[in-house]
């Protein structure tokens, strides 16, 4: 993470070198990148519309590619009253694992069977309801969900079933506002910021046999909220981890 150097200033550059076997439009995923960063593929900056919270999209030749990330922090916590190594809290920078993403198995899937049950700021210390509780209403995808008015709601789908995978991608083309990601009741990822796309790697809390009920607790700050565009879930059979980085 950025300060493992010693440099405590909110700036650093991050670079690997890649090779890629089949040409063709790639992501890469990182487990986290916080708070902000400009991905380059071979010293050309990738374009902001291909660069989610944690991940970027770009077109791979056949061959060595190198990739380097310029990224920046906004601040971090006081902490206070915690005492022990900032490393433990709050990383910041490219930090948890890489991945090189190639086509998905089968291509990727289009999420549009939603349900909605409207809640309060307490939900944010719960689990999600499960799919039987009562509330739930059937939610028609890219529609205003808070009536114009800011509050906070569930959404949940269950996902089609998957087999062979070896990773599992839900990506969000946008969320307004602020979102936390579970699957099967477990906290995956959250986003902060409306009309922001990011991706969510599913693979921890996945069933390979089973159910997979995925839950969006959604914060709408104000005017119209929900889920909107698109959600897609995508499957990959083989990914690539990504190495020897220098900082």
């Amino acid at each position: 993470q950025m300060g493992a150097d010693g440099d405590v200033s909110c700036y650093a550059w991050y670079r690997t070198t890649i090779n890629v076997s089949t040409s063709g439009t790639n992501s890469v995923s990182f487990g986290n990148a916080a708070d902000h960063m400009i991905p380059f593929v071979d010293g050309t900056a990738v374009p902001a519309a291909n660069v989610s919270a944690k991940s970027f999209t770009a077109a791979f030749s056949e061959g060595s590619h190198t990739i380097a990330v310029f990224t920046s922090h906004s601040g971090r916590d006081k902490l206070y009253p915690y005492v022990g190594p900032i490393s433990q809290k709050f990383a910041k920078g490219l930090s948890g694992t890489a991945r090189l993403f190639g086509n998905p198995m089968a291509g990727s899937a289009s999420l549009t069977s939603w349900s909605v049950m409207m809640t309060n700021r307490s939900a944010m210390r719960k689990t999600p309801p499960s799919p039987t509780a009562s509330g739930w209403n059937n939610y028609a995808f890219g529609t205003d969900a808070f009536g114009g008015q800011a509050g906070y709601a569930w959404f949940q789908t269950t996902l089609p079933a998957i087999s062979s995978a070896e990773v599992v991608i839900a990506n969000f083309s946008t969320v307004d506002d602020n979102a936390w990601v579970y699957l099967n009741g477990i906290l995956l990822a959250t986003n902060a910021g409306w009309n922001v796309p990011f991706n969510v790697d599913l693979t921890s809390a996945w069933k390979s046999n089973g159910s997979n009920v995925l839950s969006i607790l959604v914060q709408n700050t104000e005017g119209n909220g929900g889920l909107y565009t698109s959600a897609s879930l995508a499957a990959y059979q083989n990914t690539v981890a990504l190495t020897n980085w220098v900082q």
